[in-house]
């Protein structure tokens, strides 16, 4: 089931923290960067400052453990100097796979390693001609997916612009030496994908757009998607519910105000929250419609992401672990409140509720442009007083949504 997935073009490179990413090394701090204008189709891409020596970390960590997990990456080189990329499917730090990107002139090689150590030996797969590769703003799709089910007798399968390349199994894709081959060990599993360099070359930077990740779960979505596109989409109008109360520059904002014109941030910045919406009443309500997705002719919605930064504040002492849950109508229809997917805010610092739709809620069907334009998203407020019967002290709460 899809996981994640990105196209960098409405965050700064702060909040990539709170959706998973980590990205430091032992010389220069942040590795990680938003470059605007320079994306796949002219706006925003991922920045990798992957350097030389080992000494870099950077990987994007998942909420669960999975038995196979798939990625998928639009690469693009960055100088001469750089070779490619390298992408370690770990159980936390501890390494049970990887997968290098090895790029020369006009296409490229896959390579594998079982564990730091590099056990059982698996062949390099065969070339492949990649065009254009090596010019700069070109970007090349790239997909590797890894299972580790059986891990001793586990599968590794690439794909190069949504062509498969590489498909081999019945080879060992978790380090069980490391656990004492125990199938049942929390490090037969994979909760976290590494990105670095090729076998510690001296590289310099590496660039990412139109990232997915898939796991295991579900009965979809869990294989190869193809050369995807990733766009993002901004609210344009209220939707039915808007019972959260609007803030302009800190304070209320004139009756009649709309929402959406506090929360439809093109770049997302947490040091930046002089207007929004917030709301301190328990099973407050708040939709809201989004612009045209503008789907290119002949392609095919996969799913939709809603994703809602929110944080907690109170007066006086520690805010209480608020709930956020996302709400979903389409047109013609009730909402649906979606418990399920419900998001604890801990803290006083923004998390993001960010909810992935691989199926059109409610109607159990897939994806249509005509669907997707009918749809409202939104979120309901639940208060710890309501939801927590162990709670000893309540405070004066409030959400503060600024997306």
């Amino acid at each position: 089931m899809l996981k994640y997935f990105d196209s960098f073009d409405h965050v700064t490179i702060e909040p990539l923290d709170a959706l998973g990413w980590w990205g430091r090394d032992w010389w220069n701090g942040r590795t990680l960067a938003i470059n605007t204008g320079t994306g796949r189709w002219g706006t925003n891409r991922l920045e990798f400052n992957q350097g030389g020596g080992g000494g870099v970390a950077q990987y994007f960590q998942l909420t669960r453990s999975a038995t196979r997990l798939v990625v998928g990456l639009a690469f693009s080189e960055s100088t001469s100097y750089q070779n490619g990329f390298s992408v370690g499917f770990n159980y936390g730090s501890y390494e049970n796979f990887l997968v290098s990107v090895n790029v020369s002139a006009s296409g490229l090689t896959f390579g594998f390693r079982t564990g730091a150590s590099g056990y059982p030996a698996i062949p390099s797969s065969a070339y492949v001609s990649v065009p254009f590769i090596k010019t700069s703003g070109a970007y090349t799709f790239i997909e590797i997916l890894v299972d580790v089910t059986d891990y001793v007798n586990g599968r590794v399968k690439c794909a190069v612009n949504g062509r498969v390349v590489h498909d081999v199994t019945g080879i060992k894709t978790a380090a069980g030496d490391g656990f004492g081959n125990n199938p049942f060990d929390p490090r037969a599993k994979l909760n976290r994908v590494y990105f670095g360099n090729p076998g510690g070359n001296n590289v310099q930077s590496m660039y990412m757009d139109c990232i997915y990740i898939c796991d295991d779960e579900g009965g979809y979505h869990n294989d190869f998607l193809g050369d995807i596109f990733v766009k993002a989409v901004y609210p344009t109008n209220d939707g039915d519910q808007v019972a959260w109360e609007p803030y302009l520059n800190g304070i209320p904002a004139p009756e009649g105000t709309e929402h959406v014109s506090l929360i439809d941030d093109p770049a997302f910045d947490p040091a930046i929250e002089a207007d929004y919406i917030q709301s301190s009443q328990d099973l407050s309500q708040e939709t809201m419609r989004f612009a045209d997705a503008d789907i290119p002719v002949d392609s095919t919605l996969i799913a939709v992401n809603h994703r809602i930064a929110a944080r907690s504040v109170a007066s006086p002492g520690t805010p209480p672990p608020n709930t956020l849950i996302p709400l979903y109508k389409s047109s013609g229809n009730d909402i649906i409140v979606i418990s399920s997917l419900a998001k604890k805010l801990i803290g006083w610092t923004y998390q993001f509720l960010d909810v992935y739709y691989g199926l059109v809620p409610g109607l159990t069907v897939n994806w249509t442009k005509l669907l997707l334009e009918g749809s409202q998203f939104g979120f309901m407020l639940r208060e710890p007083i309501w939801t927590s019967a162990a709670l000893e002290e309540a405070h004066f709460a409030d959400e503060v949504v600024d997306t």
